[in-house]
């Protein structure tokens, strides 16, 4: 009543603040220094950093804070930072809570379960530390936080499981004869072992969907997030990580043959973003990676046999890459590297076993690309990716 805002008392600056967080607004902390000191803490203790992962969002993206206008790109290995965040880092350790929603992929298109375990596993590489070297770290002074994080920690996680109406978890298509009652929902969830250093992590599943082996799952997972250890640290670090090792490689596998235009978006992008990073990340999810001091493979899948033939399919996916390459390169179109086989193919990359995809095999485009395919992998790999593929440099550059 005709006082000055600053006079007001600190529980109604706080109250009138909190209101304001609500509406996406904070810009009551540059007032003045005074207020600032008195908000600021009040701002991370209010603050839940939302995230939400659908598997039909366009151009396979991860929607972040109020999910109109901010978001993680996840269509290529290579991570990039949100463009709200470039240059920027929060505590997240400080904040109230990040919670990520997960939206179940739609049942009419079974490529979902891919694009939603793309954006999960690149969400994570995103949001937790990442080891210095190739090898697993061992302790502290060999990782590094996140790109946009001030330290290692994170505040509560909540990972909520979603329904709606018309979409529901269903069995998994990454389910083998062993695993009957295996849904979409177990495998995501299996992406979220390897967090830690965080305050806590609670996971909400659908009422539907409880099982007394998802249940025991949960609370194991909750476990292994709150040690204070990097991952690859421990024992049971190595069997996680093949886990997911072996849900990658199989996902992969499901891809190249899947139905529906999304799998042939899907196949599209990992064609046009192809580089040696994705090869490297690959061939260690095939064999795992050596430890630097200590004997023995990290994670990797366990089987001999399996890994061959992995590890042969890889081998027919790079020979069509380098066939479909040709065929971009071909067009000579003035648009970047991704933006051209958008163009070229714009109904995306066929299923492997199609008849359009073994047409082009056998013409004599396909017998070039074999015959470049074998060159290319007689050089070294830094003069793999100029021979190769300029989206590399273009991802490099960036």
């Amino acid at each position: 009543m005709g006082k000055p805002f600053a006079d007001l008392p600190v529980e109604l600056h706080l109250q009138i603040f909190k209101e304001c967080i609500k509406q996406r607004s904070i810009s009551m902390l540059y007032l003045n220094k005074a207020l600032y000191d008195e908000l600021v803490a009040e701002l991370y203790d209010f603050h839940v950093f939302r995230i939400t992962v659908d598997p039909s969002a366009a151009d396979f993206r991860i929607a972040l804070f109020d999910g109109t206008k901010h978001f993680l790109p996840a269509h290529s290995d290579h991570i990039r930072e949100p463009a709200c965040l470039v240059g920027k880092k929060i505590p997240f350790d400080k904040l109230k809570e990040i919670r990520i929603d997960i939206l179940p992929p739609d049942r009419r298109e079974p490529a979902q379960l891919i694009c939603a375990w793309m954006q999960i596993t690149r969400l994570l590489v995103w949001l937790l530390p990442q080891p210095k070297a190739v090898s697993p770290p061992l302790s502290e002074t060999q990782i590094k936080p996140a790109p946009n994080n001030t330290g290692l920690h994170l505040p509560h996680v909540h990972v909520s499981f979603l329904e709606q109406e018309s979409r529901r978890w269903q069995k998994s298509i990454a389910a083998t004869a062993g695993q009957p009652e295996m849904i979409d929902l177990n495998v995501l969830l299996s992406a979220f072992r390897r967090i830690r250093y965080a305050q806590r992590l609670s996971v909400t599943i659908p009422d539907g969907c409880k099982t007394d082996h998802l249940s025991e799952y949960c609370s194991e997972t909750e476990c292994l997030a709150t040690m204070q250890s990097p991952f690859g640290s421990q024992p049971g670090d190595s069997r996680i990580q093949s886990i997911e090792d072996i849900l990658h490689t199989t996902l992969e596998g499901v891809l190249d043959d899947l139905p529906g235009p999304l799998a042939a978006q899907l196949r599209l992008e990992r064609f046009a973003s192809w580089c040696s990073q994705y090869e490297d990340c690959h061939q260690r999810r095939i064999s795992g990676s050596t430890y630097a001091d200590r004997p023995g493979h990290f994670g990797g899948i366990p089987n001999a046999a399996m890994r061959r033939q992995r590890d042969r399919s890889f081998k027919d996916r790079f020979d069509g890459v380098v066939m479909y390459s040709l065929a971009v390169s071909k067009a000579r179109s003035p648009l970047p590297w991704h933006e051209q086989w958008a163009a070229v193919f714009p109904n995306g990359i066929p299923p492997k076993s199609s008849e359009e995809y073994l047409d082009m095999l056998n013409s004599e485009d396909g017998i070039s690309a074999m015959l470049a395919g074998l060159m290319v992998r007689a050089v070294d790999a830094n003069n793999r990716l100029r021979l190769r593929f300029p989206c590399c440099q273009e991802a490099g550059s960036a």
